[in-house]
């Protein structure tokens, strides 16, 4: 069987090419958890996580109406995180305590005081 040199140099480049691929798809792709999280109580109470890289920002809008009154608080909060077995601890301050768990899917943030932010897609 004879194969000629442009032939070798085509396979070479293709799968050069694949490989080159699967690489960057795997380096690409998001570690840990990236997005944003949110829960509403009420319409009164907003809590918005978001994480981005190794980084959260936490902004917990509240509105009150006090005798005709009203009156929108922002509270923000931000440090730096870590994921561990599903368990996210929170390196700084937050509304909500030091911990939280996220679900399989990534989907469902469960703070340890019962409050669950979902993912905005």
């Amino acid at each position: 069987m004879n194969i000629s040199k442009k032939s070798i140099i085509g396979v070479i480049i293709g799968i050069v090419v694949i490989v080159i691929a699967v690489i960057a798809v795997i380096a690409l792709k998001p570690r840990g958890l990236q997005g944003t999280y949110t829960s509403t109580t009420d319409d009164w109470k907003t809590d918005t996580i978001v994480f981005d890289g190794k980084n959260y920002k936490e902004t917990v809008v509240t509105k009150v109406n006090w005798l005709g009154t009203k009156k929108t608080y922002r509270d923000k909060y931000s440090g730096t995180f870590n994921v561990k077995d599903n368990e996210v601890t929170f390196e700084g301050k937050t509304a909500n305590g030091p911990t939280a768990k996220i679900s399989k899917d990534k989907k469902v943030l469960s703070i340890q005081n019962g409050q669950q932010l979902i993912k905005k897609e």
